[in-house]
Protein backbone atom coordinates (compact mmCIF):
# COMPACT_ATOMS: atom_id res chain seq x y z
CA UNK A 1 0.00 0.00 0.00
CA UNK A 2 2.90 2.34 0.72
CA UNK A 3 4.20 1.84 -2.81
CA UNK A 4 0.82 2.72 -4.33
CA UNK A 5 0.75 5.89 -2.24
CA UNK A 6 4.15 6.74 -3.70
CA UNK A 7 2.87 6.11 -7.22
CA UNK A 8 -0.13 8.37 -6.63
CA UNK A 9 2.10 11.09 -5.17
CA UNK A 10 4.28 10.89 -8.28
CA UNK A 11 1.18 11.06 -10.48
CA UNK A 12 -0.02 14.21 -8.72
CA UNK A 13 3.49 15.67 -8.94
CA UNK A 14 3.51 14.92 -12.67
CA UNK A 15 0.13 16.60 -13.16
CA UNK A 16 1.24 19.71 -11.26
CA UNK A 17 4.61 19.77 -13.03
CA UNK A 18 6.66 19.11 -9.90
CA UNK A 19 7.93 15.61 -10.70
CA UNK A 20 11.57 15.14 -9.76
CA UNK A 21 13.82 12.82 -11.73
CA UNK A 22 14.07 9.26 -10.42
CA UNK A 23 11.20 9.62 -7.96
CA UNK A 24 10.22 5.99 -8.66
CA UNK A 25 12.96 3.44 -9.25
CA UNK A 26 12.50 1.14 -12.23
CA UNK A 27 12.78 -1.98 -10.07
CA UNK A 28 9.80 -0.79 -8.01
CA UNK A 29 7.60 -0.75 -11.10
CA UNK A 30 7.61 -4.55 -11.19
CA UNK A 31 5.98 -4.60 -7.73
CA UNK A 32 2.77 -2.99 -9.00
CA UNK A 33 -0.11 -5.43 -9.31
CA UNK A 34 -1.55 -5.66 -12.86
CA UNK A 35 -5.04 -4.83 -11.56
CA UNK A 36 -3.69 -1.61 -10.05
CA UNK A 37 -2.06 -0.68 -13.35
CA UNK A 38 -5.34 -1.31 -15.17
CA UNK A 39 -7.23 0.83 -12.65
CA UNK A 40 -4.72 3.68 -13.07
CA UNK A 41 -5.00 3.35 -16.86
CA UNK A 42 -8.80 3.53 -16.78
CA UNK A 43 -8.67 6.52 -14.41
CA UNK A 44 -6.23 8.30 -16.71
CA UNK A 45 -8.37 7.58 -19.77
CA UNK A 46 -11.47 8.93 -18.04
CA UNK A 47 -9.60 12.07 -16.95
CA UNK A 48 -8.34 12.62 -20.51
CA UNK A 49 -11.88 12.20 -21.91
CA UNK A 50 -13.18 14.85 -19.49
CA UNK A 51 -10.24 17.12 -20.36
CA UNK A 52 -10.95 16.81 -24.09
CA UNK A 53 -14.67 17.42 -23.59
CA UNK A 54 -14.01 20.57 -21.57
CA UNK A 55 -11.59 21.83 -24.22
CA UNK A 56 -14.17 21.11 -26.94
CA UNK A 57 -16.80 23.15 -25.10
CA UNK A 58 -14.33 26.02 -24.64
CA UNK A 59 -13.21 25.94 -28.29
CA UNK A 60 -16.64 25.71 -29.87
CA UNK A 61 -18.68 27.67 -27.32
CA UNK A 62 -21.31 24.99 -27.29
CA UNK A 63 -22.40 22.28 -24.95
CA UNK A 64 -23.91 19.05 -26.25
CA UNK A 65 -26.15 18.83 -23.16
CA UNK A 66 -27.85 22.13 -23.96
CA UNK A 67 -30.95 21.93 -26.09
CA UNK A 68 -30.74 23.80 -29.41
CA UNK A 69 -34.50 23.78 -30.14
Amino acid sequence: MVFMAGVMNCYHAFITGKLAANQIASNELHEVHPDDIEEMDITLQMAMAVFRAKNFVKRTDRNKRESTD
